[in-house]
């Protein structure tokens, strides 16, 4: 069985075998908790992990002072806040921006250019971390301090644990086979906390939308378990809900393609996609006059923006880092070619920058491979500059289409589950050993098409904004 017949399995059989009308203390709780089964039988069939992202951003909080303080309780506190057309919620992870600010690369933009009033509501990563942000429209989220103040519980009741999930774990081993008690137990501690934090992030929701009364919610990662209740929430008021696309999805992806249209609570009304192949290659669950591509800002803007200057005395060969996969190879190439005419960078993933020192540099010692193992500029700052851009997993490789650049995929475990679409459009070169790499690289063969708005729509802010405009006139309509 291949990575691809299981998802097809795996969506036919959650939607036939009525998953998704279960309940556990009257809440329908399989769409909060399908994407950590898929992933956690994938990973037991096939050994293919989720890249995770961990609380790095912790170093980048900076000098706590009166100011601050001044700023994130009172200025940006939501209890303060009034009636604003529209809410943006940023996604958790940031990059630096200027005087010690931060932003959001999936929403910045957005909130810059937008013409109709909005807040921003800056989320916090699980540590509690808390990022100064340059915008005037941001609210800081602290479900916990709420929750905290004024004394909330769970109203849920949480079955016994042994008992909780016997019904879906009996359904899928009749259908895949034994399961063992790892897989078990941290499906059944997953479904207790979305139980046990269901009200504490809808009555958290619930005031804010009190406060803000807003007419379209934007959010990045409608499968963030937060933002699922958000999501639910804004229905209830009879709110849109859109989501903007901020990494690559197509047909792999488990937490955006399903069986057959569904109508799903936690689902967002509207996806705002990066292109026409978002739209066409995934198996949503909603209407495709919903799914819109726009286009992706961050990735315009750098274009425009990223001054890099380039010694064109020698190439650059940039390796997108998160699994030994590419580690192995970065080594193996940097023997294989010319250190007078390549330099070699290796750009570690978000999950390998806190240990890179144990993770990444005893793969490279003794290389001067240059290890990027900050989040100072982003990866685009790097894709200019580099002549090729190699790896297996990452969106980032997509995103190297629009600078024109060429790209290898390393086969792998990885490569058919995130990169085959990019390979079989013929805008990627397939590499299967270094040996093979080394060859193109040095005889300066590359055959792959350049197309560079295949996966991502031209004039991204613009088309968001009409599109918003427009939902909000059928809303109005409505």
């Amino acid at each position: 069985m291949t990575t691809r017949e299981f998802i097809d399995i795996f969506l036919k059989y959650e939607y036939t075998s009525g998953l998704f009308d279960w309940q556990i203390s009257g809440v329908k709780i399989w769409p909060y908790i399908r994407t950590l089964v898929y992933r956690e039988l994938r990973f037991r069939l096939f050994g293919i992990e989720e890249l995770w992202k961990p609380n790095i951003e912790r170093e980048f909080e900076g000098p706590w002072n009166l100011n601050r303080l001044i700023d994130k309780y009172v200025k940006r506190n939501p209890c303060f806040a009034h009636q604003r057309d529209i809410l943006i919620v940023s996604h958790a992870r940031k990059w630096p921006d200027y005087n010690n600010t931060y932003r959001d690369l999936y929403t910045y933009w957005l909130d810059k250019e937008l013409d109709i009033s909005h807040y921003v509501l800056d989320r916090n990563i699980e540590s509690g971390a808390y990022y100064l942000s340059s915008s005037v429209n941001i609210l800081t989220e602290d479900i916990v301090k709420y929750n905290r103040w004024h004394n909330c519980e769970s109203i849920y009741s949480i079955p016994d644990k042994k008992d909780i999930a016997k019904e879906l774990f009996d359904s899928l081993e009749r259908e895949l086979g034994l399961l063992d008690n790892c897989f078990k137990n941290r499906i059944m501690s997953h479904i207790v906390f979305c139980l046990r934090e269901r009200t504490l992030a809808q009555n958290y929701f619930d005031f804010l939308l009190d406060r803000i009364n807003p007419r379209i919610v934007i959010l990045v990662t409608s499968y963030d378990y937060y933002m699922q209740n958000l999501i639910e929430v804004s229905k209830k008021r009879n709110i849109e809900t859109i989501e903007l696309q901020h990494g690559r999805i197509g047909d792999m992806h488990v937490s955006y393609n399903y069986y057959d249209r569904l109508e799903i609570e936690s689902f967002p009304d509207y996806v705002f996609c990066f292109g026409e192949y978002d739209k066409t290659a995934v198996r949503w669950p909603i209407a495709p006059e919903r799914i819109l591509p726009v286009g992706y800002p961050e990735l315009e803007k750098s274009i425009e923006s990223i001054d890099v200057k380039k010694d064109d005395s020698f190439s650059v060969i940039l390796f997108v880092g998160g699994n030994d996969e590419i580690l192995h190879y970065t080594r193996e190439l940097y023997y294989m070619l010319d250190p007078s005419r390549y330099h070699l960078i290796y750009k570690c993933h978000p999950s390998e920058i806190k240990n890179w020192d144990v993770s990444v540099q005893p793969f490279l010692d003794g290389t001067n491979v240059e290890i990027v193992h900050d989040m100072e500029k982003t990866i685009h700052y790097y894709i200019k500059q580099s002549d090729w851009v190699i790896g297996n997993d990452s969106t980032s490789l997509y995103e190297a289409t629009v600078f024109k650049k060429r790209i290898a995929v390393v086969k792998g475990k990885y490569s058919d589950v995130y990169l085959k679409d990019l390979y079989e459009s013929r805008m990627a070169v397939l590499i299967n050993n270094t040996n093979e790499l080394a060859r193109m690289i040095n005889n300066n063969e590359y055959n792959a098409v350049i197309n560079d708005d295949y996966f991502f729509a031209k004039d991204s802010i613009n088309n968001m904004i009409r599109n918003i405009h427009s939902i909000m006139r059928e809303e109005k309509n409505d």
